[in-house]
This record gives structure tokens, C-alpha cells and sequence, in this order.
């Protein structure tokens, strides 16, 4: 995992990262070893790279997530077939999470 790029996941799709992982691994680095963030990908994603996210991006998560108070929440379906949420009671930014995909090693 020595190249990689950064890139800016919605919050729904960092979720689905996290619920249909397939890697899903804590991360520490440092002396003494800390916990600095995790690896994760969905199954979807497993053969185009892995997601790492940082400790600070979490934290992100957890207040973004934490603070919400959806109380009411509308979806349809897309032509795709995939769920798009139509009207919630509190918007959130779509854009909250900034990860770095690193690189997989040349073999």
C-alpha cells in the first residue's frame, strides 16, 4: 500500500464501507502504538482498493452522526434500483468525510 489518493466519500457511503465490510482493520502507528484510524472496504469495493480512514475523520463521523436528529426520513427508488433519500427532517452535508485510498502493491 505505498501509492494512493485521497478522496471524499458521502457519509451514506462511507456507512455501507462499514456495514458490508469485507477488510474492516484498526490501524496504530507511532511508539507507543496508537490507535490512528482504520482500513475498510465493502464487498462491493474489495477488488478496487481499500479505504483508510483517519482517527480525525471518525471523530467527524461519530459528532455528524451523533448530533443528527432525523425524526423523519422519505426514499425512493432510483431506475438502478438502488435507495435515494428524497426528504429528511436535517439535511447533512453530503461530503463530510475526506479518507485516503492507498495504493495496492505491485506484485
Amino acid at each position: 500500500m505505498e501509492r494512493g489518493q485521497n478522496v471524499t466519500l458521502s457519509l451514506e457511503s462511507f456507512c455501507n464501507q462499514i456495514i458490508h465490510s469485507w477488510v474492516w482493520m484498526l490501524s496504530a502507528d507511532g511508539e507507543p502504538r496508537r490507535f490512528d484510524g482504520i482500513y475498510v472496504c465493502s464487498d462491493k469495493e474489495r477488488h478496487t482498493g481499500i479505504y483508510y480512514v483517519g482517527v480525525d475523520a471518525l471523530v467527524q463521523v461519530f459528532r455528524t452522526v451523533g448530533l443528527d436528529d432525523i425524526v423523519e426520513l422519505r426514499w425512493e427508488m432510483d431506475d438502478q434500483g438502488e435507495r435515494q433519500v428524497t426528504q429528511a427532517s436535517r439535511e447533512y452535508s453530503p461530503n463530510v468525510l475526506n479518507v485516503r485510498q492507498p495504493g495496492l502493491r505491485d506484485e
